[in-house]
């Protein structure tokens, strides 16, 4: 017995199932940090990003009256998103705060998956159709709603594709505030005549 072929439908459905064994769970951290060299730590985070299979989204840093501010985003694979935050934690001399949030997008994907097999579907009768078409009319309507169909197909593997990109890794997106120097001042000499010099020296 000759087996039966695979068709299009039939491999998208074993890639979707394949990809939503496991939960889809779309994670973003804020992290709000108090760091002693804003821009080092800005460097430091560039690398971590790295090491945990990830890359900087975006990052910027200001002055902010007497102190340096930045901000960077990063994405991490989302397996080592708690070591991630825990090496950001080590980075800091205060954590002004965190937050994590989680949203499970395993059923969108699901319906998206679905959408898909039936638009192309969809587009193997209209291509059917327009082969038996008679007159130009309907040549011209059936092209119309083919056109149509094929822009509701990449629409949909568009946005399965960044549910897929955006649960592989997540998002952490940490604010860098420079820690306020903390020196104190001591005059040299307890006692001064007039028009003598102060000295003063850190302690």
């Amino acid at each position: 017995m000759t087996p039966s072929p695979v068709t299009q439908g039939d491999a998208a459905a074993d890639s979707e199932e394949s990809l939503i064994t496991g939960r889809m769970i779309v994670r973003t951290g804020e992290m709000s940090l108090v760091v002693a060299d804003v821009l080092d730590a800005m460097e430091r985070i560039t690398g971590l990003a790295g090491s945990y299979e990830g890359y900087v989204v975006s990052s910027n840093s200001w002055r902010d009256g007497d102190r340096l501010v930045g901000t960077i985003a990063i994405r991490v694979d989302a397996d080592r998103y708690n070591d991630a935050v825990r090496a950001l934690r080590e980075l800091a001399v205060e954590v002004n705060s965190e937050s994590t949030n989680s949203k499970d997008v395993t059923e969108e994907y699901t319906d998206l998956g679905a959408r898909l097999r039936n638009l192309e579907a969809g587009e193997e009768q209209l291509i059917k159709l327009m082969e038996r078409a008679g007159d130009v009319k309907e040549i011209l309507e059936v092209q119309r709603e083919l056109s149509q169909t094929r822009g509701e197909i990449e629409q949909t593997k568009a946005r399965m594709q960044y549910l897929e990109q955006t649960s592989a890794t997540s998002l952490i997106n940490v604010r860098l505030e420079q820690a306020e120097l903390d020196v104190t001042f001591t005059a040299v000499n307890r006692t001064v005549k007039v028009s003598q010099d102060i000295r003063f020296e850190p302690r």
